[in-house]
């Protein structure tokens, strides 16, 4: 059970948007590494002592684990992008993994064996499957809470640039369904780094003068200066951090991007990636993402909750919403079900952005109480694809904070249930989702010989 546990609280982490200028970029891109390739390997930050305060409960948060995406990459590809990307996996999967020798107890050994050994492309598949579903409009789990923007250090300006990165070009599909928090909203936590080249001769008083400069603007706390020494291309530098670092945070990419990963990864140069990044730059990384988690991310994650509860709570006083409440309650299974996205502003938006916030930062006890605030809501709708989501996260929640009375398969099927009642292949996906981590359940349960049979 702790392996599932394990399993599914890594599912989902804090998802932080990096967003850059091409001369920032270009610092890296000589080691064939994007700014999110070279943070990535530090994003699990620990050695924190941050008070926090999440409903009623004040604890300190010791470990933060990251979720670094480029900005311009978070949102689903398209359906047809997703499939043939799983089918080439898969593809991929049974070539490695084809035994075409006889097995004569062929039902003893799917009764005995570990799910690994009889399906040994299962868990590869289920991996990726999970990934490219994320950034869906109903569930804020994958949403950024919060931006890193990086600017060169040398460059004049600095202030015009940041307020230019805070205004991309292109909205994601999130931003243009007014699902996800704008960028330049209060609540939106703000980083401002400059990199800045030191082996490349990046003059420091520019750049402490534009640190100066976003301080004003944007506080002393929001603002950072990444200095590399290692990071031009003057030759090989000594005890450089291994390529398999960095590889092994990247995931395939697809045509037109999406799903966290670029559509395409710098070049890979001669002496390979990273070549010239030591240690000291990895640590360098590792003190920035620190800063940002204490005095950017935590503090504002805290202030937003605050502001949510109380936004939710207002809203929901008195007898006349009490009286509302009850009427709704009483709606039939004949009422016709609708599939509408509510904009981030909205009530029932808010409702299930507070929970996953509480679910992200491991509070799962207040983020029950949210979902299934926002569920009764959802169903009195009724709105099938976002109870559905409520309720999938109930019974993920009821496992981790393992209630012997609480049942998760009930809530899995109801979860199942609806969103099998929505149209179209995102919710027929949304519906195998629950039946994967249903599955995952009962075997980690006992009971998959059962099931395997």
């Amino acid at each position: 059970m702790e392996q599932l546990k394990s399993w599914l609280r890594g599912r989902h982490q804090i998802a932080v948007a990096v967003y850059s200028t091409p001369a920032a970029e270009a610092v890296l891109a000589n080691n064939g590494l994007t700014i999110v390739d070279f943070l990535r390997p530090m994003s699990l930050v620990n050695k924190l002592n941050v008070p926090m305060r999440v409903g009623e409960l004040s604890y300190r948060v010791q470990e933060v684990n990251l979720r670094l995406y480029a900005g311009d990459s978070m949102f689903q590809p398209k359906s047809e992008v997703i499939d043939q990307s799983l089918g080439q996996l898969l593809s991929l999967q049974a070539q490695r993994h084809t035994n075409l020798q006889p097995m004569p107890n062929l039902i003893q050994q799917v009764q005995s064996d570990s799910p690994e050994t009889i399906n040994p492309w299962f868990y590869a598949y289920q991996s990726e499957f999970l990934r490219l579903l994320r950034f869906t409009e109903h569930e804020t789990l994958d949403h950024p809470v919060a931006g890193i923007f990086c600017i060169p250090a040398d460059k004049a300006q600095a202030l015009q640039i940041a307020q230019k990165l805070l205004t991309p070009e292109s909205q994601l599909p999130l931003q243009a369904s007014q699902s996800m928090l704008p960028l330049q909203d209060p609540m939106f936590a703000k980083h401002f780094v400059l990199v800045q080249d030191v082996a490349a001769g990046m003059d420091e008083a520019r750049a402490k003068s534009n640190l100066t400069a976003l301080s004003n603007t944007y506080g002393a706390a929001n603002c950072s200066i990444l200095r590399l020494y290692g990071s031009s291309t003057g030759g090989a530098a000594v005890a450089a951090v291994p390529a398999a670092v960095f590889q092994a945070c990247r995931h395939p990419n697809m045509p037109g991007g999406g799903a966290g990963e670029p559509e395409h990864y710098p070049k890979e140069p001669p002496g390979g990636i990273g070549h010239s990044i030591t240690a000291d730059d990895m640590a360098a990384a590792g003190q920035l993402l620190k800063d940002f988690c204490e005095r950017t991310l935590l503090p504002k994650l805290e202030e937003r909750i605050a502001r949510l509860n109380l936004i939710i709570s207002n809203a929901r006083k008195g007898f006349k919403n009490k009286l509302t409440r009850f009427w709704k309650g009483a709606a039939t299974e004949t009422v016709q079900y609708q599939d509408v996205s509510y904009p981030y502003h909205s009530i029932e938006a808010q409702m299930r952005c507070v929970a996953d916030l509480a679910y992200l930062l491991g509070q799962y006890d207040f983020a029950v109480q949210m979902y299934r605030l926002a569920a009764q809501d959802y169903l009195a709708a009724p709105n099938s694809r976002w109870y559905a989501g409520a309720e999938e996260m109930i019974g993920i929640c009821s496992i981790l904070l393992g209630d012997p009375n609480a049942d998760p398969i009930k809530y899995f099927n109801r979860a199942f249930e609806h969103y099998s009642k929505v149209r179209g292949w995102q919710a027929r996906m949304l519906a195998t989702r629950v039946m994967l981590i249903t599955a995952a359940y009962q075997a980690a349960t006992g009971r998959y010989d059962v099931y395997a049979a």
